[in-house]
């Protein structure tokens, strides 16, 4: 049917990114049009492999696999993709090779990527490098039987049921708002079991945040306020980049998703809003710690970060 019509095609978007299986680098080719009769459609136009990642070759790869169907470079409405240089660089990247063809394609940046890098940025602010302890607390559990078990036996004790923690992937934007909930729903029984290691075999990180907390059950930990205020702040950056994933987003409703964004947290700014449960925890800290700390307000992931970004 393309062949036959192709002067009926609509006009459509082009997506492509590179990823690792292993030693091969695999490029899928997405596409999206939009008809009346069938509205927004999202396709896999191919998936193909190829060892070169500069911008020549993604180029006439992807020259290459709309010409086998016969699919024009003038019927490309935009092209997405990384932020990376060698897609959308000034002098010699895809996006530029792509427009000295076709000057009216847009540029679509990858939003989820601009959102992730946003929470990024905002964490690096913080006093405790959460991404880290996320990935120590995992990849201790991750590889021995006999570990996972042992903190089994510890959520029995504190009378909780078992929750595998999650893995935070750095690569992948909705992987660390779940393993910071998951630890924060599962922190008694974390720390019992981090605290029962004791100094000489608690991994350093961990027990320099923990060490405070061996005098008494009901001490505060600095840790916990950070995992309270971030499953409260990070769920916001969540919920955006699911809604920008979506199948039937479109650029037209980005404007309004990003706008309600900057709205959301400069309201948050604003108010001083942490969440409930962490103020109350707060309450529980010397006055002198919480202020040397500012209640947290420079550590939060700012209406003006988020722009920067």
């Amino acid at each position: 049917m393309i062949a036959d019509r192709p002067d009926s095609l609509p006009h459509f978007s082009i997506a492509s990114d590179a990823s690792n299986h292993g030693t091969t680098k695999l490029f899928p080719l997405a596409l999206r049009y939009y008809t009346p009769d069938l509205g927004v459609q999202n396709k896999l136009l191919d998936f193909y492999d190829d060892c070169k990642e500069n911008s020549d070759a993604i180029f006439n790869q992807v020259v290459s696999r709309l010409e086998e169907r016969n699919l024009g470079l003038e019927r490309i409405s935009a092209y997405s993709a990384d932020n990376a240089s060698v897609n959308y660089g000034v002098h010699n990247s895809v996006y530029k090779k792509l427009t000295d063809k076709n000057a009216s394609i847009i540029k679509a940046n990858c939003v989820a990527h601009i959102l992730h890098n946003c929470g990024r940025y905002a964490g690096d602010k913080l006093r405790i490098d959460i991404e880290n302890i996320v990935t120590k607390v995992y990849n201790h559990f991750s590889s021995s039987a006999k570990r996972v078990q042992e903190l089994k036996e510890v959520f029995e004790f504190v009378d909780e049921e078992y929750a595998a923690l999650y893995k935070n992937v750095p690569t992948r934007w909705l992987s660390l708002w779940p393993a910071v909930k998951r630890l924060h729903d599962s922190w008694p029984a974390v720390k019992s079991y981090f605290l029962s290691l004791g100094e000489e075999r608690c991994p350093s990180a961990l027990w320099k945040l923990l060490a405070n907390c061996e005098d008494g059950e009901d001490v505060p930990c600095e840790l916990q306020a950070y995992l309270l205020f971030l499953q409260n702040s990070l769920n916001v950056f969540f919920d955006a980049v699911l809604k920008v994933e979506g199948d039937e987003t479109t650029v037209c409703e980005l404007f309004e998703l990003m706008t309600n964004l900057k709205l959301k947290l400069a309201q948050r700014e604003k108010d001083r809003f942490f969440g409930f449960e962490t103020s109350a925890l707060l309450q529980q800290f010397p006055t002198a710690q919480v202020e040397s700390q500012g209640e947290f307000p420079s550590d939060y992931p700012t209406a003006d970060s988020c722009q920067r970004v």
